[in-house]
């Protein structure tokens, strides 16, 4: 009977040692620290847009441009940017014939860091109304 008893505590203290040690503190999270891309937008030709920024922490980097053509629509890759040994980018965004297109700039998850984004630019086409 003691026997049994020792391997009942053993099994108990065993399945309680695992709950507890597979447990997270509530403030302990794994969570990485995202890179901080800011741009500007600069009008550079009709309907055209010179985007430029910088990227946190990455340089010679790949950085992807997305564009998102509705509301309902999700965020596409249209252009892959380069980034320099300061983690400066540059390109060209235009503006939609009608209608609006918002674009960021992503960043997948490397080196330490999560996938970042930039804040979305809308561009948008104002004709002349008669």
């Amino acid at each position: 009977m003691r026997i049994v008893r020792a391997l009942i505590a053993m099994f108990i203290a065993a399945l309680l040692g695992t709950s507890i040690l597979s447990v997270v503190p509530a403030g302990a999270t794994d969570t990485l620290p995202t890179r901080v891309i800011t741009g500007e937008r600069q009008a550079t030709t009709y309907r055209a847009f010179s985007l430029k920024g910088n990227i946190e922490a990455f340089p010679n980097g790949e950085a992807n441009l997305q564009k998102k053509a509705c509301g309902s629509c999700k965020f596409k890759t249209v252009n892959k940017v380069k980034t320099t040994a300061y983690g400066n980018y540059k390109t060209k965004i235009f503006t939609p014939p009608t209608g609006k297109w918002k674009w960021r700039v992503k960043v997948k998850a490397q080196g330490g860091y999560a996938t970042s984004y930039s804040p979305v630019f809308a561009t948008f086409f104002k004709g002349n109304k008669r």
